[in-house]
């Protein structure tokens, strides 16, 4: 009722102006009266002007805010979807006094034992009472998780910038906080909840952002190309290398100190070794990855077709489906049993001069 009464009020206003000499002269005395004496005399006209107006102030800007954030996401893709490591690095050893916090939640998510340490060593130097006191919302923890993601941003914790420890609480508010160590509480400075809230998140990271994992990295952390540069150096350092066999390099799982032969059939092939050994590729080829919650499965097939080999059962893929270059990291157990079939012996030599695939010694 209102509505309608302010409607034929100002339509009454209107029509004064319009028709009125008077009401006219009075309304010209005045810029903005002006502008309303064109309205009346040209809508056509001023419903243009109106819709061009919104175009240029809403549309457009939105337009180059939306391809610039695409544009900035395929610089991120092409600057950091390479999945070779850094060569020549010192070998490093993941600390004793987190390992089990870091191999629990690594087995859980399925997140790279190595990838996970290297985050901790990037973030915190694996101090589960760090806090970083520049980041505006002091990140704390071996982890450095800050309060929004830890709480989830609907707590009322977090508009507090405080860390939440009640795990109910948390999982309401879709925070990645836990209580992985079972005392009741999910504190962001007891290693085990802190590495596996970090592997889940990573995980979900990894999952949303093509089974990328350096794409995981760069928005886990510091969103730049020296920060995703640095978790990577420190990865290559937990990672065994492909080991050199003589002019050729030996496809190399997990070391021959902890690897065995399960079982031996003409095309499949099933290995006991150590878990998150890694799998490098022999030469180069293509691999294609079909990615399973149980346990991804990676296909490699060598340049010239001779040779196509699937690795399954326990493992979770590093490199994505593309090009691989020989000695190029490709993946990693997750349990200490690998199943490879193929077209050929995964034991023996093909063609001369390529190489053993499997060295077991």
């Amino acid at each position: 009722m209102n509505l309608r009464l302010n409607l034929s009020s100002l339509r009454d206003a209107l029509h004064q102006v319009k028709n009125s000499p008077a009401v006219r002269m009075a309304v010209k005395q005045y810029p903005l009266g002006r502008v309303l004496l064109f309205a009346v005399e040209h809508p056509q006209i001023t419903i243009a002007l109106v819709v061009v107006a919104l175009y240029v102030t809403i549309v457009v800007p939105a337009t180059i805010f939306l391809v610039t954030l695409s544009l900035e996401d395929v610089n991120v893709q092409q600057t950091v979807s390479a999945t070779g490591l850094p060569t020549s690095v010192k070998p490093g050893v993941i600390p004793t006094h987190v390992l089990p916090a870091l191999e629990h939640a690594a087995e859980k998510y399925r997140v790279p034992l190595q990838f996970l340490a290297a985050e901790a060593k990037v973030e915190s130097g694996f101090n589960p009472k760090a806090v970083n006191h520049g980041s505006g919302t002091h990140a704390s923890g071996m982890m450095q998780f800050e309060p929004g993601t830890w709480n989830g941003f609907g707590d009322p914790l977090t508009a507090l910038d405080e860390f939440d420890t009640n795990p109910a609480r948390i999982a309401h508010y879709g925070g990645y906080g836990v209580d992985a160590d079972g005392n009741g509480t999910a504190s962001v400075y007891a290693p085990a909840d802190a590495a596996m809230a970090a592997a889940h998140y990573l995980r979900h990271l990894y999952q949303g952002y093509g089974h990328n994992w350096k794409l995981a990295s760069y928005w886990y952390g510091a969103e730049t190309q020296a920060y995703v540069r640095a978790v990577m150096r420190d990865m290559a350092g937990f990672v065994p290398p492909a080991e050199k066999m003589g002019p050729t390099a030996d496809w190399f799982i997990g070391g021959k100190k902890g690897t065995s032969v399960v079982s031996q059939q003409p095309t499949r092939l099933t290995l006991s070794t150590t878990a998150w050994a890694p799998i490098y590729a022999p030469t180069a080829g293509t691999l294609t990855v079909t990615y399973k919650p149980s346990g991804d499965t990676v296909q490699w097939q060598n340049g010239v077709g001779l040779v196509s080999l699937t690795f399954s059962g326990g493992l979770v893929a590093w490199a994505t489906t593309g090009t691989v270059s020989a000695g190029q990291l490709i993946g990693f157990t997750t349990t200490k049993h690998l199943i490879i079939t193929g077209n050929v012996n995964p034991l023996s030599v093909v063609g001369g001069s390529l190489p053993t695939w499997v060295r077991i010694s």
